[in-house]
């Protein structure tokens, strides 16, 4: 139960609740997030709800990416939970005595809700079809595209992420330590192939931006809001490309993003 305590405390606090469910539908910045108080008529200065987002943070329900702060897996439970059940609280003193009177068992529930997301995909079973999909995901990218893994950052990949990044599209992506060198020595090849300098040398690495991670993950690319697709390691804790999934369904993307989230806060950054 002690576990549970910082987490009680923290939900129990002026406007948590509230942040958290306005980063269900997509990460946003700390101005974003004190806009939609002031809209809310809650006027905070910008330092205090730092602070707010901070201790979320500290307690892993969000994470930071580019300045944007989205639901972990942890926060995404949290908050389905205290969704599904918020008209239980009635009767109840607050959401500390309902977090006290029912305690869960986070990797149980968030194994269940994969097993969930993952009937609203398809199911991809040929490499070729996986890459391809990989490929045209960057392609049909504008805003932001989300990557773990390096199974499917070839050449290929490697060439249309520069060109797309060049153009204004912002291209997350985690790696295998083991591979980084490799990684940086293919995007120097094509910088220089191109003959890509100077502003757009400068655009290029504002908008390409990877860290490196040491375990097993997951293949997955998110494309702006449009799909998401995962492999998952196999039972020898290999990865793999096939099996694949993919779908534009909203929950799986969200559950991916929380996926990519959680290893993007444990990685490192690279600077190239």
């Amino acid at each position: 139960m002690e576990r549970l305590e910082p987490l009680v405390r923290e939900l129990g606090l002026e406007n948590r609740i509230f942040i958290l469910k306005r980063l269900k539908d997509r990460g946003k910045s700390v101005a974003q997030i004190r806009k939609e108080l002031k809209d809310s008529g809650i006027s905070k200065p910008f330092s205090t709800v730092g602070r707010y987002v901070k201790s979320l943070e500290d307690l892993h329900l969000v994470c930071e990416v580019r300045n944007e702060f989205y639901l972990s897996l942890k926060g995404r439970l949290v908050l389905r939970w205290i969704d599904g059940l918020e008209h239980e609280l009635v009767g109840f003193e607050g959401v500390e005595t309902f977090l006290f009177e029912y305690p869960i068992d986070y990797l149980a529930d968030e194994l269940l809700f994969g097993v969930h997301v993952l009937g609203l995909s398809e199911r991809v079973e040929d490499t070729f079809n996986v890459m391809w999909n990989t490929v045209n995901a960057v392609n049909s990218a504008e805003k932001e595209v989300l990557v773990v893994n390096t199974d499917i950052i070839n050449r290929e990949f490697g060439e249309l992420a520069v060109e797309k990044c060049l153009s204004g599209m912002k291209l997350s992506a985690v790696v295998y330590s083991a591979t980084v060198k490799e990684r940086i020595d293919m995007l120097n090849d094509i910088i220089e192939e191109k003959d890509i300098g100077g502003s757009g040398l400068k655009t290029l690495k504002e908008n390409f931006v990877f860290k490196s991670i040491d375990s097993t993950a997951p293949n997955l690319i998110i494309a702006d809001d449009k799909g998401a697709g995962i492999s998952l390691p196999n039972p020898e804790g290999t990865n793999s490309l096939t099996p694949a999934f993919k779908s534009a369904d909203k929950e799986f993307i969200d559950w991916v993003r929380s996926i990519f989230v959680w290893h993007w806060s444990r990685g490192e950054l690279v600077t190239w």
